[in-house]
Protein backbone atom coordinates (compact mmCIF):
# COMPACT_ATOMS: atom_id res chain seq x y z
CA UNK A 1 0.00 0.00 0.00
CA UNK A 2 1.45 3.36 -1.00
CA UNK A 3 1.62 6.18 1.50
CA UNK A 4 1.65 9.94 1.13
CA UNK A 5 4.41 11.61 3.14
CA UNK A 6 2.99 13.74 5.93
CA UNK A 7 4.87 17.00 6.29
CA UNK A 8 4.94 17.84 9.99
CA UNK A 9 6.40 21.11 11.28
CA UNK A 10 7.21 21.42 14.98
CA UNK A 11 7.49 25.01 16.17
CA UNK A 12 9.80 25.11 19.18
CA UNK A 13 12.97 23.27 20.13
CA UNK A 14 12.50 22.75 23.87
CA UNK A 15 11.89 19.47 25.67
CA UNK A 16 8.42 19.08 24.15
CA UNK A 17 9.37 19.77 20.56
CA UNK A 18 12.69 17.92 20.71
CA UNK A 19 11.18 14.76 22.19
CA UNK A 20 8.42 14.67 19.56
CA UNK A 21 10.92 15.24 16.74
CA UNK A 22 13.15 12.45 18.04
CA UNK A 23 10.21 10.03 18.10
CA UNK A 24 8.74 10.92 14.70
CA UNK A 25 12.07 10.56 12.90
CA UNK A 26 11.58 6.80 13.28
CA UNK A 27 8.57 6.86 10.95
CA UNK A 28 9.37 7.15 7.21
CA UNK A 29 5.81 8.22 6.24
CA UNK A 30 6.40 11.49 8.09
CA UNK A 31 8.70 14.28 6.96
CA UNK A 32 9.32 16.19 10.15
CA UNK A 33 11.20 19.41 10.78
CA UNK A 34 11.47 21.78 13.70
CA UNK A 35 12.12 25.50 13.99
CA UNK A 36 13.21 27.46 17.02
CA UNK A 37 13.87 31.12 17.74
CA UNK A 38 17.03 30.07 19.60
CA UNK A 39 20.43 29.73 17.91
CA UNK A 40 21.58 26.21 17.07
CA UNK A 41 24.25 26.37 19.79
CA UNK A 42 21.99 26.72 22.82
CA UNK A 43 21.00 24.78 25.92
CA UNK A 44 17.91 23.42 24.18
CA UNK A 45 18.10 19.67 23.48
CA UNK A 46 18.33 19.07 19.73
CA UNK A 47 18.13 15.31 19.07
CA UNK A 48 21.51 13.90 18.00
CA UNK A 49 19.94 11.75 15.29
CA UNK A 50 18.11 14.67 13.64
CA UNK A 51 19.40 15.44 10.13
CA UNK A 52 20.73 19.03 10.04
CA UNK A 53 18.37 19.92 7.20
CA UNK A 54 15.42 19.21 9.50
CA UNK A 55 16.54 21.76 12.14
CA UNK A 56 15.89 25.45 11.52
CA UNK A 57 17.39 27.59 14.28
CA UNK A 58 17.15 31.35 14.86
CA UNK A 59 13.70 31.52 13.27
CA UNK A 60 10.66 33.13 14.85
CA UNK A 61 7.16 32.33 13.68
CA UNK A 62 5.10 35.37 12.70
CA UNK A 63 1.80 33.79 11.67
CA UNK A 64 0.11 30.65 10.39
CA UNK A 65 -1.95 30.77 7.19
CA UNK A 66 -4.48 28.17 5.99
CA UNK A 67 -6.03 28.03 2.53
CA UNK A 68 -8.97 26.08 4.01
CA UNK A 69 -9.87 24.28 7.22
CA UNK A 70 -8.12 20.99 6.41
CA UNK A 71 -5.69 21.92 3.66
CA UNK A 72 -1.94 22.59 3.72
CA UNK A 73 -0.60 25.19 6.12
CA UNK A 74 1.84 27.97 5.29
CA UNK A 75 4.13 29.17 8.05
CA UNK A 76 5.37 32.77 7.81
CA UNK A 77 8.52 33.66 9.73
CA UNK A 78 9.83 37.06 10.77
CA UNK A 79 12.80 36.73 8.39
CA UNK A 80 10.22 36.72 5.54
CA UNK A 81 10.74 33.04 4.73
CA UNK A 82 7.85 30.59 4.32
CA UNK A 83 7.35 26.88 4.84
CA UNK A 84 4.44 24.73 3.70
CA UNK A 85 3.37 21.65 5.66
CA UNK A 86 0.40 19.38 6.37
CA UNK A 87 0.49 19.39 10.17
CA UNK A 88 1.74 22.06 12.59
CA UNK A 89 2.61 21.27 16.20
CA UNK A 90 3.10 24.35 18.35
CA UNK A 91 5.70 23.66 21.03
CA UNK A 92 7.03 27.17 21.38
CA UNK A 93 6.43 27.62 25.09
CA UNK A 94 4.31 29.89 27.20
CA UNK A 95 4.17 32.75 24.64
CA UNK A 96 3.28 30.48 21.72
CA UNK A 97 2.31 32.11 18.44
CA UNK A 98 0.55 28.89 17.43
CA UNK A 99 -1.66 29.03 20.53
CA UNK A 100 -2.68 32.55 19.57
CA UNK A 101 -3.53 31.35 16.08
CA UNK A 102 -5.74 28.53 17.39
CA UNK A 103 -7.62 30.51 20.04
CA UNK A 104 -7.60 34.02 18.55
CA UNK A 105 -6.40 37.32 19.93
CA UNK A 106 -9.57 38.04 21.90
CA UNK A 107 -9.87 34.71 23.67
CA UNK A 108 -9.18 35.22 27.43
CA UNK A 109 -7.20 31.97 27.47
CA UNK A 110 -4.77 33.02 24.74
CA UNK A 111 -2.24 34.65 27.04
CA UNK A 112 -0.71 33.24 30.21
CA UNK A 113 -1.35 34.89 33.57
CA UNK A 114 0.72 35.62 36.65
CA UNK A 115 -0.25 32.96 39.20
CA UNK A 116 0.73 35.02 42.26
CA UNK A 117 3.97 33.38 43.47
CA UNK A 118 7.58 34.33 43.03
CA UNK A 119 10.61 32.10 43.46
CA UNK A 120 14.31 32.53 44.14
CA UNK A 121 16.84 29.77 43.51
CA UNK A 122 20.26 29.61 45.14
CA UNK A 123 23.19 27.17 45.23
CA UNK A 124 25.36 26.67 48.32
CA UNK A 125 28.22 24.37 49.15
CA UNK A 126 27.35 21.00 50.64
CA UNK A 127 29.68 21.47 53.62
CA UNK A 128 28.32 24.92 54.50
CA UNK A 129 24.69 23.77 54.39
CA UNK A 130 25.38 20.71 56.52
CA UNK A 131 26.97 22.99 59.12
CA UNK A 132 23.97 25.35 58.97
CA UNK A 133 20.97 23.00 58.75
CA UNK A 134 22.38 19.80 60.17
CA UNK A 135 23.79 16.56 58.85
CA UNK A 136 20.50 14.71 59.21
CA UNK A 137 18.74 16.93 56.67
CA UNK A 138 21.57 17.16 54.16
CA UNK A 139 23.12 13.76 53.54
CA UNK A 140 24.61 12.47 50.29
CA UNK A 141 23.58 8.94 51.31
CA UNK A 142 19.95 10.05 51.67
CA UNK A 143 19.33 12.42 48.78
CA UNK A 144 15.63 13.02 49.21
CA UNK A 145 14.19 16.50 48.75
CA UNK A 146 13.07 18.33 51.88
CA UNK A 147 10.22 20.83 51.90
CA UNK A 148 9.28 23.34 54.60
CA UNK A 149 5.83 24.94 54.81
CA UNK A 150 5.44 28.42 56.25
CA UNK A 151 2.95 31.28 56.42
CA UNK A 152 2.77 32.29 52.77
CA UNK A 153 6.16 30.75 52.10
CA UNK A 154 7.74 27.47 51.07
CA UNK A 155 11.35 26.32 51.12
CA UNK A 156 12.74 23.25 49.36
CA UNK A 157 16.30 21.96 49.20
CA UNK A 158 18.02 19.04 47.52
CA UNK A 159 21.54 17.85 46.72
CA UNK A 160 23.17 18.40 43.32
CA UNK A 161 26.44 17.81 41.51
CA UNK A 162 27.28 14.50 43.22
CA UNK A 163 27.14 16.01 46.67
CA UNK A 164 29.10 19.19 46.05
CA UNK A 165 26.16 21.60 46.02
CA UNK A 166 22.78 22.06 47.69
CA UNK A 167 20.01 23.81 45.78
CA UNK A 168 17.52 26.00 47.63
CA UNK A 169 14.23 27.10 46.10
CA UNK A 170 12.30 29.77 47.95
CA UNK A 171 8.65 30.28 46.99
CA UNK A 172 6.59 33.18 48.32
CA UNK A 173 2.90 33.86 47.81
CA UNK A 174 2.22 37.39 46.54
CA UNK A 175 -1.50 37.50 45.98
CA UNK A 176 -1.36 41.13 44.87
CA UNK A 177 0.71 40.12 41.83
CA UNK A 178 -1.85 37.55 40.65
CA UNK A 179 -3.13 38.46 37.20
CA UNK A 180 -0.51 41.19 36.72
CA UNK A 181 1.96 41.42 33.85
CA UNK A 182 5.04 41.00 36.07
CA UNK A 183 7.52 38.34 34.95
CA UNK A 184 10.21 39.02 37.55
CA UNK A 185 11.22 41.35 40.36
CA UNK A 186 14.29 42.16 42.40
CA UNK A 187 14.17 40.91 46.00
CA UNK A 188 16.48 42.34 48.66
CA UNK A 189 18.10 40.43 51.49
CA UNK A 190 15.97 42.43 53.93
CA UNK A 191 12.76 41.40 52.19
CA UNK A 192 13.70 37.72 52.23
CA UNK A 193 14.63 38.01 55.90
CA UNK A 194 11.27 39.64 56.65
CA UNK A 195 9.35 36.91 54.85
CA UNK A 196 11.12 34.21 56.88
CA UNK A 197 11.37 36.15 60.15
CA UNK A 198 9.58 33.53 62.30
CA UNK A 199 11.30 30.47 60.84
CA UNK A 200 13.77 28.37 62.88
CA UNK A 201 17.18 30.03 62.99
CA UNK A 202 18.99 27.33 61.00
CA UNK A 203 16.51 27.74 58.13
CA UNK A 204 16.63 31.53 58.29
CA UNK A 205 20.38 31.34 57.90
CA UNK A 206 19.99 29.07 54.91
CA UNK A 207 17.89 31.58 52.96
CA UNK A 208 20.01 34.66 53.69
CA UNK A 209 20.96 35.94 50.26
CA UNK A 210 21.95 39.31 48.75
CA UNK A 211 19.60 41.13 46.41
CA UNK A 212 18.70 38.93 43.48
CA UNK A 213 16.17 38.38 40.77
CA UNK A 214 12.99 36.51 41.63
CA UNK A 215 10.91 34.86 38.90
CA UNK A 216 7.12 34.88 39.01
CA UNK A 217 5.18 31.68 38.35
CA UNK A 218 2.83 31.87 35.38
CA UNK A 219 0.15 29.54 34.07
CA UNK A 220 -2.31 29.32 31.20
CA UNK A 221 -6.05 29.71 31.67
CA UNK A 222 -7.83 26.65 30.35
CA UNK A 223 -8.01 26.66 26.55
CA UNK A 224 -11.27 25.52 25.02
CA UNK A 225 -9.27 23.39 22.56
CA UNK A 226 -5.70 22.35 21.75
CA UNK A 227 -6.53 21.65 18.09
CA UNK A 228 -7.80 23.54 15.06
CA UNK A 229 -7.84 21.47 11.87
CA UNK A 230 -4.23 20.56 11.03
CA UNK A 231 -2.77 22.64 13.87
CA UNK A 232 -2.25 21.68 17.51
CA UNK A 233 -0.27 22.76 20.59
CA UNK A 234 1.67 20.76 23.17
CA UNK A 235 3.80 21.31 26.27
CA UNK A 236 3.88 24.80 27.76
CA UNK A 237 2.21 26.17 24.65
CA UNK A 238 -0.89 24.18 25.62
CA UNK A 239 -0.84 24.00 29.42
CA UNK A 240 1.82 26.09 31.14
CA UNK A 241 1.57 25.42 34.87
CA UNK A 242 2.94 26.40 38.24
CA UNK A 243 5.81 24.19 39.47
CA UNK A 244 4.27 22.81 42.64
CA UNK A 245 3.83 19.27 41.35
CA UNK A 246 6.98 19.19 39.26
CA UNK A 247 4.87 18.09 36.31
CA UNK A 248 5.50 20.56 33.49
CA UNK A 249 8.16 18.56 31.66
CA UNK A 250 6.42 15.28 32.44
CA UNK A 251 3.23 16.50 30.76
CA UNK A 252 5.27 17.52 27.71
CA UNK A 253 6.68 14.00 27.43
CA UNK A 254 3.17 12.56 27.72
CA UNK A 255 2.02 14.88 24.92
CA UNK A 256 4.93 13.75 22.76
CA UNK A 257 4.18 10.08 23.41
CA UNK A 258 0.51 10.43 22.44
CA UNK A 259 1.26 12.48 19.31
CA UNK A 260 4.02 10.08 18.27
CA UNK A 261 1.73 7.08 18.74
CA UNK A 262 -1.06 8.67 16.70
CA UNK A 263 0.83 10.50 13.95
CA UNK A 264 3.45 7.77 13.61
CA UNK A 265 0.75 5.37 12.48
CA UNK A 266 -0.89 7.70 9.96
CA UNK A 267 -0.57 6.94 6.25
CA UNK A 268 -1.86 10.22 4.84
CA UNK A 269 -2.59 13.82 5.90
CA UNK A 270 -6.32 13.08 6.14
CA UNK A 271 -5.65 10.44 8.80
CA UNK A 272 -3.42 12.85 10.68
CA UNK A 273 -6.32 15.29 11.02
CA UNK A 274 -8.30 12.64 12.88
CA UNK A 275 -5.27 11.89 15.04
CA UNK A 276 -5.10 15.49 16.20
CA UNK A 277 -8.74 15.43 17.26
CA UNK A 278 -8.08 12.29 19.32
CA UNK A 279 -5.00 13.93 20.86
CA UNK A 280 -7.03 16.95 21.94
CA UNK A 281 -9.81 14.86 23.44
CA UNK A 282 -7.35 12.74 25.43
CA UNK A 283 -4.85 15.35 26.58
CA UNK A 284 -6.84 18.49 27.35
CA UNK A 285 -8.88 17.21 30.35
CA UNK A 286 -5.88 15.55 32.01
CA UNK A 287 -3.40 18.38 31.58
CA UNK A 288 -5.85 21.07 32.65
CA UNK A 289 -6.67 19.07 35.77
CA UNK A 290 -2.97 18.97 36.62
CA UNK A 291 -2.74 22.75 36.17
CA UNK A 292 -5.57 23.15 38.70
CA UNK A 293 -4.07 20.59 41.07
CA UNK A 294 -0.64 22.24 40.94
CA UNK A 295 -2.15 25.64 41.80
CA UNK A 296 -4.05 24.15 44.75
CA UNK A 297 -0.92 22.36 45.92
CA UNK A 298 0.93 25.68 45.82
CA UNK A 299 -1.71 27.25 48.03
CA UNK A 300 -1.37 24.43 50.53
CA UNK A 301 2.42 24.30 50.71
CA UNK A 302 2.64 28.07 51.12
CA UNK A 303 0.44 27.83 54.17
CA UNK A 304 -3.04 28.56 52.91
CA UNK A 305 -5.85 27.65 50.56
CA UNK A 306 -7.93 30.37 49.04
CA UNK A 307 -8.21 33.11 51.68
CA UNK A 308 -7.81 30.76 54.63
CA UNK A 309 -4.70 30.00 56.62
CA UNK A 310 -3.94 26.34 57.10
CA UNK A 311 -2.60 25.14 60.43
CA UNK A 312 -0.19 22.26 60.87
CA UNK A 313 -2.99 19.81 61.73
CA UNK A 314 -4.83 20.49 58.47
CA UNK A 315 -1.63 20.41 56.43
CA UNK A 316 -0.79 16.93 57.65
CA UNK A 317 -4.02 15.58 56.17
CA UNK A 318 -3.10 16.93 52.75
CA UNK A 319 -4.64 16.22 49.32
CA UNK A 320 -2.91 12.87 48.78
CA UNK A 321 -6.14 10.91 48.34
CA UNK A 322 -7.26 13.28 45.57
CA UNK A 323 -4.14 12.90 43.46
CA UNK A 324 -4.52 9.34 42.19
CA UNK A 325 -5.30 10.65 38.68
CA UNK A 326 -1.85 12.23 38.52
CA UNK A 327 -0.15 8.84 38.41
Amino acid sequence: MSTTPIRIAIIGGGMAGASLLHALLKHPPTWTSTSSSLPLKSEKPAPRDAPPERLHASKRLARVERADEDGPVTLHFTDETRHECDIVVGAGGIRSTVRRGILGERDPATNARNAGWWAVMALKSYADVRASIGEGLVDIDDTREHGWVGDGTFLMHDILNEGQLVQFIISVREKEAEGSDKWYRMVSAEEISKVYWDWPLHLKNAVEEPEQRAIYNWEHPHARTYVSGPICIMGDAAHATTPFQGSGCGMSFEDALILYTLLGGSKAPAEALVDLQVYGQVRRPRTQRIVESSRNTGRIITGGRGGDRVGSGKSKAGPTAKMGFYY
